[in-house]
């Protein structure tokens, strides 16, 4: 293949992107809170199957802080992990049981 199909300077697609795919951009935008709520209620729905469920919760988790870095990458040490917050989250269980 080669390198270069097209000369220095000029646009292989000089008219852009087709105003059809902005569009249904807007409108799958338009929709995220919607599909937000949905992702929560089925997760949190316990009749829902369990891989459901997980693809429900590990799509919010996605969207939320990202997709996890590759694990040679020296910056996943700066992320907060999903054990991270699970741990955080039940120290502050533990707390909020021996305060009351």
């Amino acid at each position: 293949m080669p390198k270069h199909l097209w000369p220095k300077g000029v646009s292989g697609n000089p008219g852009g992107r087709p105003k059809a795919l902005i569009t249904v951009t807007e409108l799958c935008r338009a929709q995220t809170e919607a599909n937000v709520r949905t992702l929560i209620e089925l997760r949190d729905n316990p009749d829902v199957p369990p891989a459901v469920r997980a693809a429900c919760a590990n799509s919010l988790l996605d969207r939320a802080w990202g997709k996890p870095l590759p694990a040679e990458s020296e910056a996943r040490e700066e992320r907060v992990t999903l054990i991270d917050l699970i741990v955080r989250k039940d120290s502050k269980l533990v707390e909020h049981r021996t305060d009351a």
